[in-house]
Formats: structure tokens, C-alpha cells, sequence
């Protein structure tokens, strides 16, 4: 049997499959178990009628309800917080001062912090092919502007990760990340083995 043949005898088994499911499918009533029906709903997915509210993810094992956060260091911005890069382009092998600054709502640096495990500011970087990843402490300086120097090893895409807790009653704890880009001689590689 030919190629063509084949393919065409293939594709018209495919579609008289999926023609008599359908057929099947639109022509019988839904199985509902004895007794059982369907709730009512009010046409956005939920319930009628009062609601419970919503668990929180620790209460819940962070599986119930629609409301969730993203996990931290995926935004740029959150709560009111920005993380600014200042260098967002290093070269790789040449170490680099890394700049940054913690912004509030109205734009103005963050000067005032609470102290998380010693320190005011966690920083982490982290390549996007999972192999380099550096924990640095920091210094600030009176005007709100952070730095580091940094040695980044390969070039690529890395992201950096803020993590803090602005000064103040309400504030909570915040991980804000930013793309930082190393340039030079890149060579795509596979992610490794876990």
C-alpha cells in the first residue's frame, strides 16, 4: 500500500472514530447516579445561594478556592513595592556593580526596612539554565539605592530575587524579582539532570 494510501485510509478511520463519538455522545442523557443531580449554579462556576469563604493556602494545603497568589519573585511590582534595577545588563566575567532600589507606591526609595534573618534585604540570583545561583547580602545606602558586586560566570538570562520586609505595621513580607541579562558569548545547554 502506498504512502497516500495509507495516510488517507488513516485519517478516514480517525474521522468516522470521532463522528460516531460525538454521535454517541449528543444522543444520550447525562449519567447522573441515582438520586444524585447536578447543583445549581449561577453561571459563574459557583453555587447558588451563601458562600463559605474562601480557605487560605495554609489552611487549605494551598488547594481550595479560586483566590491565590503567585509565588514570590515573579512580579516586578506587588503590594504597592518595585524593584528598580538600576543594571539590568552585566557582561559576564567581569564583576559588576549591581545596583537597585526598592520603590514605594508614590516612586520614592524605601529607606526603612525590618531586620529578616540579620539582615535588611535577602538578594538571589539564579541563571535561567538553573546552574549558577549566588545568595548576596547587600549594602544600602542613606538614599534607598542597593549594591553588590557580582561575578556572573556565563552569559544569558538570570533573574534577581528581593526578598524584604518593608518598616511598618501592616507591611509584610515581599519577594519581588527582575530579569538581569549577562552578555557575551552564549551557548544554549540543556537544563541538568535533578
Amino acid at each position: 500500500m502506498h504512502t497516500g494510501l495509507r495516510i488517507t485510509a488513516f485519517a478516514a478511520a480517525l474521522a468516522a472514530t470521532f463522528g460516531t463519538a460525538y454521535g454517541v455522545g449528543t444522543g444520550m442523557d447525562p449519567i447522573v447516579a441515582d438520586g444524585a443531580a447536578p447543583a445549581p449554579h449561577d453561571g459563574h462556576g459557583e453555587p447558588d445561594g451563601p458562600r463559605e469563604p474562601t480557605p487560605r493556602p495554609a489552611e487549605s494545603g494551598g488547594h481550595g478556592g479560586h483566590e491565590s497568589t503567585p509565588p514570590g519573585g515573579l512580579q516586578i511590582s506587588e503590594g504597592g513595592y518595585t524593584l528598580d534595577l538600576a543594571t539590568s545588563r552585566v557582561t559576564a566575567g567581569r564583576r559588576t556593580e549591581l545596583r537597585f532600589t526598592v520603590r514605594d507606591a508614590s516612586g520614592a526609595a524605601v529607606t526603612a526596612y525590618r531586620r529578616e534573618h540579620d539582615k535588611e534585604l535577602h538578594l538571589v540570583l539564579a541563571s535561567r539554565d538553573l546552574v549558577t545561583y549566588r545568595h548576596l547580602h547587600p549594602t544600602r545606602a542613606a538614599d534607598g539605592t542597593w549594591s553588590t558586586p557580582v561575578d556572573l560566570p556565563a552569559a544569558g538570562g538570570y533573574r534577581v530575587f528581593a526578598d524584604f520586609t518593608p518598616a511598618g505595621e501592616d507591611a509584610g513580607n515581599l519577594t519581588l524579582g527582575a530579569d538581569l541579562a549577562a552578555s557575551g558569548r552564549y551557548r544554549p545547554a540543556r537544563l541538568p539532570a535533578p
